[in-house]
């Protein structure tokens, strides 16, 4: 079995607060084995973390690249060897699969970065998956998401990870004792993995979880100086304290 977190911003993101040591730790404690590693526009921080846990004990990290398209909507890469550079959605899915990639579509339906929000057409393309629990959306638009998905599409669930109170809050859990973590994955999209998805529970109206620099508190206090970012995901947590970790209770099985 492999618990994979699929879609987790370092200190590579503009927005990401998550250093080697916090994800190590935060791996520990929520028990996820393997990280894809998907920093906004970037590959830089998937590869230096693979850099470093390939010498000392932390996860497995699959490279990844949250990409910004032209419209402001994003696609990630998963399984990436080179940094991707397509402006259009058609565009990135054929770049994504150019180098052996799997295509994911996250948060499909948020107003502000969601593919098939931005573009409806979009729903029409065929990526390797898209996300149908993303703890930063509300329940009703998780949903919502799992009624449009094309049955040719693949449900998957990311946590979106900004700081590391975030690891695991949404979590792929995959069959099987043999293998790398990429050989884990390319067996599930192959149909050779039954799979479930873990997300936390949401209350119905609530919403989806904040980022913590879109907290009206955490604006007044901005900007902060560079070199407090590393120190974020403990002021995460205390962040957390009035908005407690939630038990996991969305289990969805798929695949084989």
């Amino acid at each position: 079995m492999l618990v994979l977190e699929s879609h987790c911003h370092t200190l590579h993101s503009p927005d990401g607060h998550i250093t080697p040591g916090a994800l190590r730790l935060a791996c520990r404690r929520s028990g996820v084995d393997a990280v894809a590693i998907t920093d906004h526009d970037t590959i830089a921080g998937a590869l230096e973390f693979q850099r470093i846990f390939a010498r000392q004990p932390g996860p497995r990290i699959l490279v990844g690249e949250e990409l910004t398209l032209a419209d402001g909507s994003h696609v990630i890469g998963l399984l990436l060897r080179e940094a991707l550079s397509a402006r259009t959605l058609p565009e990135a899915l054929d770049e994504i699969r150019a180098q052996g990639g799997l295509a994911v579509v996250p948060h499909p339906l948020r107003a502000r970065d969601g593919a098939w929000a931005r573009q409806p057409a979009a729903a029409e393309l065929c990526p390797d998956a898209v996300e149908i629990f993303n703890p930063k959306c509300g329940r009703e638009m998780n949903l919502h998401v799992r009624g449009l998905l094309p049955a040719a599409v693949r449900p998957w669930a990311g946590s979106d990870a900004h700081y590391a109170g975030d690891v695991g809050q949404a979590r792929v859990v995959i069959a099987g004792a043999d293998g790398t973590a990429e050989q884990h994955v390319r067996a599930l999209f192959r149909g050779e993995r039954t799979y479930r998805l873990l997300g936390a529970k949401q209350v119905p109206g609530a919403g989806g979880r904040q980022y913590l620099d879109h907290s009206p508190w955490a604006r007044r206090l901005a900007p902060v100086p560079a070199w407090v970012r590393p120190f974020a995901w403990q002021a995460y947590a205390a962040f957390r304290n009035y908005w407690p970790q939630p038990r996991l209770d969305l289990e969805s099985k798929y695949g084989g």
